[in-house]
């Protein structure tokens, strides 16, 4: 019995990998930290930030002479595939300090500089009336960019990550056309309130967790599978490559049937079904063992992205039914982005981590 309970936990924590694999078969997610960022300043229009480990954005006050702050931030996209169906994107950036009022978030629309160099500029950094100093100047000065938002926010929270969903269509721009990739503009909501001035950790911080970052989340193509049966097990004789990674109605990710015949039972037999010792004669769960007497276990699970904050989610799995359910959504004191698989301990509780956060 004790063998057998060490079995069904080593099945479950298989099981448990083979389900996120699946899941995520058809998709990838990287993590891109800047590879580029400056901080520009109305009031000191030759000034310059490439070197420094913060990056400025808002209004300062009257004993800051109103000077309006702005940061610019790119992501190299080269190594997501030309080609590749972007389904996620959210940027995350580690907030210093924070006075009242919120950012915007602008697509930059010329391309701009950033030495390792802080104020006086070095050639080739942008200021505010400079895209690359000294002899490109941008179009309107405080740099040339989207005026329609792809994002705002309300008021940030000081030691805390400020998190951006929703750029995908940006970020698809982007691997559709590379040339167009000038990346963000970070400024206040309004530009004409005092008092707002934000820090944020730029990419030349010390830690690297603290520097802003991009989650990617894109498809370049998947082999999908027939199942013939709906079992959520496919027939690895009968493939279809999806080029946007969607699996056609009738298809799966998976591959690891050994019956997908409707009418000879197939719907029962299938990986880590249900092969009890009933005599039936049956390999019910593919393994090559006829009733081996094995009960499927309830399988729980992580996301990477996804859920109401796009930052991760707990899951649980039937594997009877092969249908997931949520169970909870990260993003606040749990951590956000969980990381690597979960461990079932001995008091029958199952632990993991996030990438970012605390212990859950």
């Amino acid at each position: 019995m004790k063998n057998l309970h060490l079995l069904t936990r080593i099945i479950l924590i298989f099981i448990f990998t083979f389900s996120l694999l699946t899941l995520a078969k058809a998709q990838v997610t990287v993590k891109i930290i800047s590879d580029k960022d400056n901080s520009i300043y109305s009031t000191n229009p030759e000034g310059s930030n490439g070197l420094g480990g913060e990056l400025h954005s808002g209004r300062l006050g009257y004993e800051g002479g109103l000077t309006i702050r702005r940061s610019l931030l790119h992501f190299d996209l080269s190594s997501i595939p030309a080609g590749s169906t972007i389904y996620s994107a959210t940027l995350i950036l580690q907030v210093r300090r924070n006075k009242d009022g919120g950012v915007s978030l602008h697509k930059l629309i010329a391309n701009w500089g950033s030495s390792d160099d802080v104020s006086p500029p070095a050639e080739g950094d942008a200021t505010w009336n400079h895209a690359f100093f000294p002899n490109t100047k941008w179009t309107t000065p405080g740099g040339d960019f989207e005026t329609t938002a792809t994002a705002s926010t309300g008021n940030l929270e000081e030691g805390a990550p400020l998190i951006i969903p929703n750029l995908t269509a940006d970020v698809q721009s982007w691997v559709n056309n590379s040339s167009t990739n000038f990346g963000w503009m970070l400024k206040g909501t309004d530009d004409n309130i005092p008092y707002t001035a934000k820090i944020i950790y730029s990419r030349n911080h010390p830690v690297e967790n603290l520097r802003p970052v991009l989650h990617v989340t894109y498809c370049n193509g998947s082999v999908v599978y027939i199942d013939a049966d709906g079992d959520g097990y496919g027939d690895a004789a009968k493939s279809y490559f999806a080029p946007d990674c969607i699996a056609p109605d009738g298809y799966v990710y998976d591959s690891t049937d050994c019956n997908d015949n409707p009418a000879n039972g197939g719907a029962i037999i299938h990986p880590w079904a249900c092969d009890a010792s009933n005599g039936d004669g049956v390999d019910n769960n593919c393994d090559g063992v006829i009733d081996n007497g094995i009960v499927e276990p309830k399988l729980y699970g992580t996301t990477h992205d996804g859920g109401s904050n796009n930052v991760g989610v707990i899951f649980s799995f039937n594997p009877s039914s092969s249908t997931y359910t949520k169970v909870k959504d990260f993003g606040g004191e749990d951590g956000i982005y969980p990381y690597g698989s979960l461990i079932q301990a001995s008091d029958g509780k199952l632990y993991g981590t996030t990438n970012e956060g605390e212990l859950y």
